[in-house]
Formats: C-alpha cells, structure tokens, sequence
C-alpha cells in the first residue's frame, strides 16, 4: 500500500462513520416531531375525531362497513411510520378533522397493520389520499406537500356540495 493510501483509508472510514451518525440524528429527530405533532394511536384504521377542543383517534374495526354505512365522505390518508411525507402531512389531516367535523369523517390507515386494506385499494406509493362516497371510491391523489392542502380540502369539499 502507498502512503496516500494508508492515509485515506482511516480518514475515509472516519467521515463514513460521521454521516452514519448524522442520518442516525436526523431520522430519529424526525420521528420524535412527527410523534408530537399527530395524534397516536396502535390501531392500523382509525378515524380521527374531534372533540372537547382535541383530535383523538378511535378505531374502526371493520372499515368496509364503515365506509359503505356512512352518508358522509370519507376521507383517507393512507400512510406508514417510516414514510417522511406520511409524517409532514400528519398535522394537517389531524386537523382537518376540526374542520369538517360532522360533515366529513378523516380517517388514517397504516398501511404496514392494515395491508389487506392496502391491497384492496390498490395503494402502490404514499401518501395516498382518497375521498368515498357511499363505500365507492371518487376521488384520489398521491403525495404531499404543504401546496397541496388547498386541494385535498376541495376533494371533501366537492363531495360535500353534491
């Protein structure tokens, strides 16, 4: 070995290990601020509910029949934990549960806990929204970001015009 390389061997190795590091950091941060800002919940389908000034979650155990037996839309966030677009938009689908409280229910499936669902909707990338109407399927968008909100709100608000 030359000596240019016996210096850059350790010293490669060394910064190697400090981004190791700095990714480490940076996706346990990011975890940390997606666990403050949305509502927890060990259910893999849940509908968020808003109530007393807070949006908690409650479980649906049966989602098919919920969404068949609702004569609201339902709107669905489709996401997973390790997602970070699933955790930036955690906020604001927790918050649009105050503002369509009882005109539209928001609910949220883990698509790791709830993969048959995941499969039964064709769910390929997420986030993935979609909007039912009467168990049926009407509309839907992939991804987010905060230019979007506007969007996903007029997705309930079309439903909610009919």
């Amino acid at each position: 070995m030359t000596v240019k390389r016996k210096i850059l061997w350790p010293a490669g190795l060394i910064v190697l290990l400090i981004l190791a590091a700095a990714a480490i950091f940076l996706i346990q941060t990011g975890r940390a601020q997606a666990e403050e800002n949305t509502v927890s919940s060990d259910a893999p389908v849940v509908e968020l509910v808003y109530a007393n000034g807070q949006v908690t979650a409650r479980e649906i155990a049966d989602f098919t029949a919920y969404a068949a037996q609702t004569d609201k839309p339902v709107f669905i966030d489709f996401w997973a934990e390790w997602c970070p677009p699933c955790r930036t938009a955690a906020p604001f689908v927790d918050s649009l549960s105050e503002q369509y409280d009882g005109t539209a229910h928001i609910v949220k499936i883990n698509v790791d806990e709830a993969q048959a669902l995941a499969r039964q909707f064709g769910v390929q990338s997420i986030p993935l929204f979609v909007v039912m109407v009467d168990g049926e399927v009407v509309d839907q968008t992939i991804g987010f970001s905060d230019a979007m909100k506007d969007d996903l709100k007029a997705m309930i608000d079309r439903q909610l015009q009919h």
